[in-house]
């Protein structure tokens, strides 16, 4: 493999600017012992100076937290965007509101608008990921189901699914009792039970009256396809049909009252199949309108019939390529939609053996939810690709509601406007979002996974995004249309794990420890430098000297590199806390700020070999990234306890701090007016909070 060969440094490139011209030093003025800037190695063990820590001396930070003019200041969740489609039935027409629909996004319910992608009330119960909804039929109850924690700890009540009373948006009860993913979960017909499947091949059942569990029956496999049949309501506890598949089986549950035992059973059957040898797996089912058959989704793309009375199999209809993988009938009108694995929603009329096609729609990713809306003119379907869409039921036209980051959301970054961002995720998009609307303004695809990004802010430039990717190349695109504009193959040996711009150069590091500087007028390597051992996670152009650059890295190092002289002028270490990000401090201290693996925020003179301030977050977890604000008065942080805290510079006090994702935030990204924080996170969610000072 050919590598880039430096062409040597152009006197111009890092030229200062206007108001660095008259002093090259920072505000405070060098030590004797210190003024060239340079630490000197004593031995192999002690590479560098710093010998500090022991910041952990003290339970809390050393300043201590007191909030003074900013007790109230307030960080305040605005929208929320991170759809993935990956979950069942994770999209619903709201019962009463026409123009409103619920989904879920990471740990949150969110009734959203048709006509409005501004508005959003969500509803906040869950630590994880929602991957299963379910909508009773009178539409009084919303139940959400969460992934169990990622720790493995089973003292947060696992896998729990939390019920809501919808016309407040309160949490009505909690229910616990499975500690693996819920697959399924339906509402009977009359609100009275709420059914889920889990992983752990068993079925529960909760009474929505009183939140006690009714019963518990396990299946050798997991059941995969839940849904409730018929209600008889002749005798005075009503009987329950239900219709399960689990592996090749499509099985009839019937749940009746015991009077001699004081508690409901359930029986379960057998539906009848023609001896011909086929095993089929269920992927999904629907009770038609009549409430007389069971239509189920097959990996095969067929839609199986079998009778709810004779529990006998009627007919198999080939419908879709890719398999069925999502239906739903229509109680007012009689149609069926059906969703394909290949993004084909289809609308069908029939009964029995005898199914006619009534139209359809090419939708992007194979369609995982469906939902009705009462009455029936209108329908919602999620898919796959991160997508939400509108169709309207009498003439199947769609318009796409949102658009969300399929994998983990690994860097975000503003412009010189406050009115766009841009995220990159592993999923390899770029994606430039309007605040604004919240609507996705453009994107752009590679086959590769993306891992940071920024925006040129210089009017030398018209607006670019550059980025780097795992296949260590850097590529750049046009802020306006995300249209590529240039790349550097192979730019790094191993991954690009950090970027920043300046208005004349480009700043590169890598998983292999490397720091590049290349040129932005010819994309040429103008330097390279090997200080660290491991891999770089932050790269950073000095606020004042534009010719000075720093790095930190996962060695516990920070650099600082005087690109004139082409050479490392200022090393700093600490011996525990691999540093995940950098920022600077913008007022007359200029000091660097890194954020730690044990949730330490150090602050570094370069005349000082130890740090000078320090702040510890609560959570002693690691901190991915730390951004200091426009202003220079605050200072965000983001990592893997799923928050966003606020602290204030001078007094290290945590200000604020506001839980919106449901997985490590990875980064975070001040609005230039400071009005505003986005951060993205591993759970493929974008959170938009508002900053403000209360009253």
């Amino acid at each position: 493999m050919s590598r880039h060969q430096s062409r040597g440094i152009d006197p111009e490139l890092f030229a200062p600017n206007a108001q660095s011209l008259a002093n090259d030093r920072y505000a405070k003025a060098p030590p004797s012992a210190c003024s060239n800037y340079e630490y000197q190695a004593t031995s192999s063990q002690e590479r560098y100076r710093n010998d500090h820590d022991n910041i952990y001396a003290s339970g809390d930070n050393q300043v201590q937290q007191e909030r003074s003019d900013y007790s109230r200041l307030t960080i305040e969740l605005e929208h929320l965007s991170g759809y993935t489609g990956k979950g069942k039935n994770t999209i619903h027409a709201h019962p009463i509101d026409p123009d409103s629909y619920i989904t879920c996004m990471g740990s949150a319910v969110v009734i959203g608008k048709i006509c409005d992608s501004q508005s959003q009330e969500l509803l906040c119960a869950h630590e994880e990921e929602i991957n299963v909804m379910s909508l009773s039929s009178t539409g009084i109850f919303l139940a959400s189901a969460q992934m169990p924690p990622h720790s493995g700890r089973t003292d947060r009540g696992g896998a729990f699914i939390v019920i809501w009373d919808l016309a407040s948006g309160r949490e009505r009860y909690r229910l616990e009792g499975f500690f693996r993913p819920v697959l399924q979960m339906a509402f009977s017909p009359d609100d009275h039970f709420l059914a889920a499947s889990s992983e752990d091949c068993r079925v529960i059942l909760w009474d929505m009256r009183t939140s006690e569990l009714v019963l518990t029956k396990s299946f050798p496999t997991p059941v995969t396809v839940l849904t409730w049949g018929k209600m008889d309501e002749k005798c005075r506890r009503p009987k329950y049909s239900l219709a399960f598949a689990h592996s090749s089986q499509l099985l009839h549950g019937e749940l009746a009252y015991d009077i001699a035992a004081m508690q409901y059973r359930l029986e379960v059957s057998t539906y009848s199949m023609p001896n011909v040898g086929i095993a089929r797996t269920y992927l999904c089912a629907a009770i038609t309108q009549t409430r007389t058959d069971v239509l189920s989704g097959t990996t095969a793309g067929e839609l199986v019939v079998f009778n709810t009375e004779s529990l006998v199999y009627r007919n198999a209809v080939p419908i879709v390529r890719n398999g069925v993988h999502s239906v739903a009938a229509c109680g007012d009108t009689g149609y069926v939609y059906v969703g394909a694995g290949d993004g084909v929603l289809k609308k069908l009329v029939g009964r029995d053996s005898d199914w006619n096609l009534v139209g359809q729609v090419q939708l992007v990713g194979g369609i995982t939810s469906i939902s009705i809306s009462p009455g029936g003119a209108q329908l919602f379907a999620g898919t796959s690709a991160g997508k939400m869409y509108h169709v309207v039921a009498n003439t199947l036209v769609i318009s796409e509601l949102a658009s969300s980051h399929l994998g983990s959301v690994t860097s975000c970054a503003f412009g010189d406007s406050s009115e766009e961002f841009a995220t990159i995720s592993v999923d390899g998009s770029i994606r430039l979002w309007n605040l604004s609307t919240y609507h996705l303004k453009c994107m752009t695809t590679e086959a590769v996974a993306g891992l940071c990004i920024a925006i040129t802010k210089s009017s030398t430039h018209s607006g670019l995004i550059v980025s780097g990717w795992v296949d260590g190349w850097l590529r750049a695109y046009d802020a306006a249309t995300a249209q590529p504009k240039w790349h550097i193959a192979t730019a790094h040996r191993g991954e690009v794990t950090a970027v920043a711009c300046s208005a004349q150069y480009i700043v590169s590091g890598a998983s292999d420890g490397g720091v590049s500087i290349w040129s932005f007028a010819t994309r040429e390597l103008v330097l390279q430098f090997h200080e660290h051992k491991r891999a770089v996670t932050g790269v950073l152009v000095d606020v004042k000297l534009p010719h000075r650059v720093h790095s930190c890295g996962v060695d516990k190092a920070l650099f600082i590199y005087d690109l004139k002289g082409a050479r490392r002028i200022v090393a700093q270490q600490v011996r525990e806390g691999a540093f995940h990000g950098i920022t600077q401090r913008v007022d007359s201290e200029t000091e660097i700020v890194t954020a730690g693996a044990d949730g330490r925020l150090l602050f570094w003179d370069c005349d000082e070999p130890d740090p000078v301030q320090f702040i510890v977050d609560p959570s002693r977890l690691k901190v991915t990234c730390a951004q200091v604000s426009p202003s220079g008065r605050f200072i965000a942080t983001c990592g893997e306890d799923c928050e966003v805290k606020l602290f204030d510079v001078g007094s290290s006090a945590l200000l604020a701090s506001a839980r919106g994702h449901s997985n490590t935030v990875n980064a975070l990204a001040w609005s230039p007016d400071e009005r505003q924080l986005v951060s993205v996170g591993a759970d493929s969610c974008i959170c938009v909070w508002n900053f403000y000072q209360e009253g």
